[in-house]
C-alpha cells in the first residue's frame, strides 16, 4: 500500500504518512489522499515511455473489470502491447 501511496499521491500525502507513525490510519483515510483517475486522464507517469501502448492498457483495464486474465504472450499470440516492437 505504501508504494502505491508514494507513487500516486501528491505533496499532501506526507501528512498522512507522518500521522500513520503515531496513530492508526484507516484505508479510507489513505485513499482520500489519492487522486481519482479517469481511464482517459493523462497520468503523472505517462511521460515515462516504457513502450507499452495506452490502448493496450485500456483494453487490459476493461478485462480486469470483467475478471478476465490475459495469457502470457509466450504461451499465446502477440497482443501487440508494444515493448517487443
Amino acid at each position: 500500500m505504501i508504494q502505491y501511496i508514494l507513487s500516486c499521491g501528491n505533496r499532501e500525502v506526507g501528512a498522512v504518512i507522518e500521522k500513520s507513525l503515531t496513530e492508526e490510519v484507516t484505508l479510507k483515510e489513505w485513499q482520500s489522499y489519492l487522486p481519482n483517475y479517469n481511464i482517459n486522464d493523462e497520468l503523472p507517469w505517462s511521460k515515462i515511455d516504457i513502450g507499452i501502448k495506452s490502448n493496450f492498457l485500456k483494453t487490459e483495464n476493461r478485462r480486469l473489470k470483467t475478471k478476465k486474465q490475459t495469457p502470457w504472450c509466450g504461451d499465446s499470440p502477440c497482443y501487440n502491447c508494444g515493448p517487443c516492437n
